[in-house]
Formats: C-alpha cells, sequence, structure tokens
C-alpha cells in the first residue's frame, strides 16, 4: 500500500516498509478517529491538543477526511486518549475495547453470571419451601468479601429501552459483586449504584435486550453521548444524551429503519420537559 511519505528499508534482499507507514489506511484510520471522538464528546480542538503541540484542529481534520495519516505514536496517542484499541483505529478489529478493559468485562460477566445462577438457585429453593420473596431477602454483607463490594439487583425494576416502563414494584432480587479497585477508578460509590435489567432493543448494540446495566444514581448531570436512565411521564428509558441545536435529545443506538419508509424504528426526541435523570449508565453485562 503506497504512501507518500513512505520509506523502504532493504533487509536481505526485502523491501519493508516502516512500521508507522503501514499501519493503516488515511480512509480506514479517519472513519474510525471520527466515530471514536464523537463518542468520547471530543473536538478536533480538544483531541489535537491531547495529541502534542506537532497537532492542530486543522491537522485533525486533515486526518479525519482521509487527506492525511497519522504517525504510529499518533495513533497510539489518540488511542488512549479516546479508550479505544489501536487495532480498532487501524481497522484490524471492530470491536474498539482496548484489551485490558475486555478482560475486565470478561471478568466481570463471569461474576455476574455466577450471581444470576445463585439468585435463581435461591429463588427456586424459596418456591419449593413456600416462602414468600419478601421473607429472607438477600443482606448485602452476605455478599461482600475483601476487595468486593455488592450492588443491589433489582427485581421488575422495568427500565425500558424503547417506550418507558413502570418502576413502581422495584425491590432487591440480590446483589451483584464488583471489584472494589474498579469501582473505585470510575468513581463510583457501590451504595449508590443500582444493577438493573434493560428491556427493549432500541439501545443495541450497545446495550442488548435484556442485559443488564449498572446505574450510578450519583451522577445525575446531563452528558454529551452518555448513557443514562432517565424518566419521563412514560416511565423509566435508557438512552444516549446528545446536546445539538440547543436543545437536549434523549437517542438510541439501534439505527434501524423501516422498510417501507426508510424511517428510524427509534428515532430521537427532543428532551421532555418533564424528564428528569435517574442516573449515568456506568456498565453493562450481556450473554454472549
Amino acid at each position: 500500500m503506497p504512501y507518500r511519505h513512505a520509506r523502504s528499508v532493504n533487509v536481505s534482499g526485502t523491501s519493508v516498509k516502516p512500521l508507522r507507514s503501514v499501519l493503516c489506511s488515511p480512509g480506514m484510520l479517519g472513519k474510525r478517529l471520527t466515530a471514536s471522538r464523537g463518542r468520547a464528546g471530543l473536538t478536533q480542538e480538544q483531541l489535537a491538543a491531547a495529541l502534542g503541540p506537532r497537532y492542530d484542529q486543522a491537522m485533525v481534520s486533515r486526518v479525519e477526511s482521509g487527506q492525511k495519516t497519522l504517525r504510529f505514536e499518533g495513533v497510539i496517542k489518540a488511542a488512549t486518549e479516546l479508550d479505544v484499541s489501536v487495532d480498532y483505529l487501524a481497522g484490524l478489529t471492530d470491536d474498539p475495547a482496548p484489551a485490558a478493559r475486555l478482560a475486565e468485562e470478561l471478568a466481570r460477566e463471569r461474576a455476574r453470571k455466577t450471581e444470576l445462577e445463585d439468585s435463581g438457585a435461591l429463588a427456586r429453593a424459596r418456591s419449593r419451601a413456600g416462602v414468600r420473596a419478601a421473607e429472607g431477602s438477600p443482606r448485602p454483607h452476605l455478599f461482600a468479601r475483601p476487595g468486593i463490594k455488592p450492588v443491589p439487583l433489582l427485581q421488575d425494576a422495568g427500565i425500558a429501552a424503547g417506550a418507558g416502563g413502570d418502576a413502581d414494584h422495584e425491590h432487591v432480587l440480590s446483589y451483584v459483586p464488583f471489584r472494589d479497585n474498579w469501582l473505585r477508578s470510575h468513581n463510583l460509590n457501590a451504595a449508590r449504584c443500582v444493577v438493573i435489567e434493560v428491556i427493549g432493543k432500541s439501545m443495541e448494540p450497545t446495550i442488548e435486550h435484556r442485559a443488564v446495566i449498572l446505574v450510578d444514581l450519583q451522577r445525575t448531570e446531563r452528558r454529551q453521548n452518555r448513557i443514562f436512565a432517565v424518566r419521563d411521564a412514560d416511565g423509566p428509558i435508557v438512552k444516549r444524551l446528545r446536546y445539538e441545536n440547543d436543545n437536549w435529545w434523549l437517542d438510541s443506538d439501534n439505527e434501524e429503519t423501516d422498510e417501507k419508509n426508510g424511517q428510524r424504528i427509534y428515532p430521537a426526541r427532543r428532551w421532555p420537559e418533564d424528564a428528569s435523570v435517574l442516573g449515568q449508565v456506568m456498565w453493562t453485562g450481556r450473554t454472549l
């Protein structure tokens, strides 16, 4: 793949281009950089400042449009700042998550699966014994271990990704263990978080139907391009918030369109006057 600034190095009769020149095509890098910057809520000026003194807004603009590419060290800085992997920016994978984050998510998913299986076993035992769910409710200290903090798993919370759901009958079904150091690294207080099941497909592929989410009830200030649990007249819903044209919008990640009219099935809608933020979604777990 020829590039204007690439210089070939002859090694044992084989022409080899420097790694920084053949990492990826400018077009792919530009598309992935634009998408990642948008998800991070950064402007081109802010990204340029994070990349270092040799970059400015015009340079970032040219990279995103495919007119220029980044040096290898620039790609590394961009990946770090945007919290994505170098492989994603290079077009080698469609998953933007860095390897370290994927490993953490896998560990949390395994812990969640074990906890939910334990909760199912407890529910079946209660049913066989004829004990009402209100009796013998799980106690958080039974789930706490050194380095582990329990977060309540709410049953019948009705958080919807689509139309609003009914959250009037929330109660604690069980507790999901989270590593204390992970909670601290994200400034999360387990006592002010809840784990809830999401019903609906409007936030796919980010949050799948019947996936569980961790909601931080302390983070109620609206933030650009972040996912929040919101309560409006229809009930609690999960949406991505966007600020455009002097208005906040409730948007969906699912861009599926109607085959007949070509319109989005889950269109963005303006922030309702009666809406309030319940908390920011900080994590999701799902079945693979």
